[in-house]
């Protein structure tokens, strides 16, 4: 027998046939506890379950406790009339098997649960709407700017402005090769993991309801979309005339993960020295860690042989053969600077 759960209670219920009005006042508060070891309780549910009892069945005692007389009269109100209406509650502490890794499995059963259209759909059209306006701004800059590009062509004295001063130091080689590489190729990783996961959550195929099932299917996606996060880092490097091919694809495949990795085994540490339940076990970090090396590893530098195996991209304009001169900037033009600010 499946039980459902609603926000809340019904203060009340009115009796179409009888015509009258009952108020709930009295509340049965049972809380939910499970056994975690010999001397050590969780408290793994809470739920309310109103009832009305007349007035006349309470009797109050010292102590703010009182008694309720057995029977079946339920409180009544008059709503043309005053009404003189006590409120009692009781607590009911009962065992649960239920599990503190899944008591919020419960909520997942409630039958009033609501879709806000309205706000979808709102923040849709916000969206598009503001989209149309920046795409509209951008076209129409464009325009003018390629129209006075191809106005000026004809004089090679007047001087460049606009994007022309730029256009051909854009696709020039960087310093940090390997690094752009990498970081290009950990974000399509990211990107194409982050797109199926949400097409396949959308079409209703990791639900909430398997304990699990989303952050296992993004792992999983994760690793094997190193394949092409391989291919379109090695194309890249070779597109900027890389040459140390393998150490750029390790550092594709161990840079991202390294830092993540990293940062969560030493906050874990702390929660393992609170002995917090939300820490992650040893085991799975043990198989998190034989993914990364054992298949998302090979993965990636499979990927990056047969991208930079391939053709290099082909660059929309000519890079000059010297460089421009950029001007000294500001100290708080300085990168470290607009890190630190704007979380760049």
């Amino acid at each position: 027998q499946a039980t459902f759960y609603e926000h809340g209670y019904r203060l009340g219920n009115h009796m179409k046939q009888s015509k009258e009005t009952y108020l709930n006042n009295h509340l049965i508060i049972r809380l939910f506890y499970h056994k975690e070891s010999e001397n050590g309780y969780r408290v793994v549910g809470f739920e309310v379950e109103p009832k009305s009892i007349d007035s006349k069945r309470i009797t109050a005692e010292e102590g703010g406790k009182c008694s309720i007389q057995s029977g079946e009269g339920m409180q009544a109100i008059n709503p043309a009339g005053e009404n003189t209406v006590t409120m009692t509650y009781e607590v009911e502490w009962a065992p649960s098997d239920t599990r503190w890794a899944s008591r919020w499995d419960t909520y997942l059963a409630m039958t009033d649960v609501q879709i806000h259209w309205f706000s979808l759909i709102n923040s849709v059209i916000v969206v598009f709407f503001l989209a149309g306006i920046l795409s509209m701004i951008i076209i129409k800059t464009l325009r003018r700017d390629i129209a006075r590009y191809n106005k000026e062509d004809a004089d090679d004295s007047i001087e460049e402005t606009g994007w022309k001063l730029v256009h051909g130091d854009v696709f020039r080689p960087p310093r940090g090769k390997n690094y752009l590489a990498a970081l290009v190729g950990s974000g399509i990783q990211i990107l194409m993991m982050s797109f199926i996961v949400i097409v396949f959550a959308a079409l209703g195929m990791l639900s909430p309801a398997s304990r699990g099932a989303l952050v296992t299917a993004a792992c999983f996606l994760y690793v094997f979309m190193g394949l092409i996060a391989g291919y379109f880092s090695g194309r890249l490097y070779k597109t900027i005339k890389g040459s140390n091919w393998k150490r750029t694809a390790a550092l594709t495949a161990t840079l991202y993960p390294s830092i993540v990795c990293g940062v969560s085994l030493f906050l874990n540490f702390f929660i393992w020295g609170k002995r917090s339940s939300g820490a992650v076990p040893f085991s799975t970090m043990i198989s998190i860690l034989a993914m990364w090396l054992g298949i998302s590893f090979p993965l990636v530098c499979i990927g990056f042989f047969f991208g930079y195996r391939k053709q290099p991209y082909e660059q929309p304009v000519r890079t000059n053969q010297i460089p421009k001169q950029v001007p000294e900037q500001q100290w708080f033009m300085h990168p470290v600077i607009n890190i630190a600010i704007a979380g760049k």
